[in-house]
């Protein structure tokens, strides 16, 4: 009963191997900047994401690491996903 809150910053990667399909979600969007004045923009409990058509994924050992493993590379920027297909 009562309230349940989540807290998670980062993004989550979802790949559809079969039918080679991605989608992308970043949690957190806000950003504080500034050393000597500040500012900030985005909000703390928003999320923006893409549900896309990708090149053909391989599922493979280094596409794992990649998105899954310790090494795991976050999508900061939406603008910036290189697999989208045209």
């Amino acid at each position: 009963m009562g309230e349940r809150s989540i807290e998670a910053i980062g993004s989550c990667t979802f790949e559809d191997l079969t039918n080679n399909r991605k989608a992308v979600l970043i949690m957190s969007t806000f950003k504080h900047q500034g050393m000597f004045k500040s500012s900030s923009s985005g909000c703390k409990d928003q999320f923006v994401g893409i549900i896309y058509d990708s090149k053909p994924l391989s599922g493979n050992v280094e596409s794992i690491k990649k998105n899954y493993g310790r090494e795991i590379e976050f999508v900061t920027d939406l603008k910036k996903i290189k697999d989208i297909k045209k």
